[in-house]
């Protein structure tokens, strides 16, 4: 895509008009790139209107694009973001996306949050996760371990279950 489309569109997906944001979001569906998904991420955490929501999440679950990896990560670890990362989550196990090297970032997530958006940092972890290096699951089960007395008691089973996951060793899901 074009840089000069690609200003269009986020131009578009910014407007006033729900019709044009809807438009634009099409177009990002069909069309769009990883670049156009740092604005579309934006959008989900600006936007009230539950169509350009509902829209968005069909867009990140949806996704294919390897290159997105990296955005997504970005956009879980922004504090600006937290009231949209279990959107985001869903997203990522949804696409069938591989993640490699960002354990610690939906370990974290999953000690850090509320049952549901935890669940989904579980789910990604146990469906869309490539971890090939050993020591990265053992500080991650170190850390886990650790935070042991303050998970809350809805979080229990699903901490148990993803510490059995991490001491199994190496995770290889392509």
């Amino acid at each position: 895509m074009e840089n000069k489309e690609r200003l269009i569109i986020t131009e578009h997906l910014f407007s006033e008009h729900k019709s044009t944001v809807l438009a634009a979001l099409a177009t990002v569906k069909v069309k769009g790139d990883a670049e156009l998904l740092k604005s579309v991420i934006q959008l989900l955490h600006l936007s009230d209107n539950q169509s350009i929501k509902s829209e968005i999440n069909d867009i990140l679950c949806s996704l294919k694009q390897i290159s997105a990896v990296p955005i997504l990560i970005e956009a879980l670890q922004n504090v600006n973001y937290i009231t949209i990362r279990k959107e985001i989550l869903t997203g990522c196990w949804m696409s069938g996306l591989v993640f490699r090297d960002s354990l610690s970032v939906f370990v974290d997530i999953f000690l850090e949050t509320d049952f549901l958006t935890a669940f989904e940092a579980f789910t990604v972890i146990e469906n869309c996760f490539v971890l090939e290096n050993q020591q990265a699951s053992t500080l991650e089960i170190e850390k886990m371990n650790n935070a042991f007395s303050t998970i809350n008691s809805d979080k229990k089973q699903i901490f148990n279950d993803l510490l059995k996951i991490l001491e199994a060793g190496p995770l290889k899901i392509e």
